[in-house]
């Protein structure tokens, strides 16, 4: 149980982690070069979880021990 806590929380921060830095680099870059609007922290993490599923192959990765 505490190795599955520790999972899901590590896989929260990643997740949020990877949301700002999408907010981060769209923002500095999209809005100047296209005429593209800002994006806001929910739109990035809406991005990263569809481009998950756009884009994985369907197969869990699972330790083998």
């Amino acid at each position: 149980m505490k190795e599955f806590l520790y999972t899901l929380l590590v896989g929260v921060i990643v997740i949020v982690v990877n949301s700002f830095i999408l907010q981060w680099l769209w923002n500095i870059t999209f809005p100047e070069l296209f005429n593209a609007p800002f994006l806001n922290f929910g739109h990035a993490l809406a991005f990263i979880i569809m481009s998950n599923i756009l884009f994985s192959n369907g197969s869990a990765k699972v330790k083998s021990e």
